[in-house]
């Protein structure tokens, strides 16, 4: 039985990966797939994310405590002063129809569940200190950063989908869309691990002071 479901899920990933490349901004298909990947906590690629994160120390015990902050308010963001970290994601989030409760929230107790919900967290917030606005190419060299930060699958997948939609589309869009993947992920090697990083005690300080002490440049 176990071979059997471990079977229709690898179906079922096939499934949504050529959905994302018909659709890359699908961020449904995203959350199914990573609740898909997430199911068996004895996958390689599940151990191999662990191994990954559970070496920093502050990740380590941000898990152990189950740290995980509340969203922050987006009118508390808006009285931020202007070159504060806070009113950048506050911009970002303005400008491009966003809010915090797009991304679910799942039982912090399982490893897995607890990494995506501090992912999901995270995530505009990534988008802001790298300097990423929205378009494919910008959320493929995110999931580049994201890959290289942590090994993530479903980035991978996400870049490989991404790619072949642009290759299908503009095969021009698609080399500038690979030159910013290199980039987002030789910046993800060069950053600190920015999940042990408290971001959201960060959105009064200025944005180039965030960036710096995350290591980004």
């Amino acid at each position: 039985m176990k071979q059997l479901q471990k079977l229709w899920d690898q179906f079922r990933m096939v499934i949504l990966f050529f959905r994302l490349v018909k659709n890359p901004k699908r961020t449904d298909l995203i959350f199914r797939g990573v609740e898909i990947v997430s199911k068996d906590p004895d996958q390689p690629t599940i151990k191999e994310i662990q191994k990954r994160v559970l070496q920093n120390s502050i990740f380590k015990s941000m898990y152990q405590s189950s740290y995980v902050p509340d969203s922050p308010s987006l009118d508390v963001l808006k009285s931020l002063q202007a070159d504060s970290f806070g009113y950048a994601v506050y911009q970002h989030m303005q400008t491009n129809g966003l809010n915090f409760e797009l991304f679910p929230r799942l039982d912090p107790e399982k490893f897995m569940n607890y990494t995506s919900t501090r992912i999901y967290q995270d995530h505009d917030l990534w988008h802001v200190l790298l300097g990423y606005g929205v378009t494919i190419e910008d959320e493929l060299a995110l999931q580049a950063f994201g890959v290289a930060q942590f090994h993530s699958p479903i980035g991978t997948l996400l870049i490989a989908g991404g790619l072949l939609h642009l290759l299908a589309k503009n095969p021009t869009q698609a080399v500038q869309a690979f030159q910013k993947i290199v980039d987002g992920y030789n910046r993800g090697r060069k950053a600190t691990f920015l999940l042990s990083q408290r971001l959201h005690d960060l959105f009064s300080l200025p944005l180039i002071e965030v960036q710096q002490r995350c290591g980004i440049v």
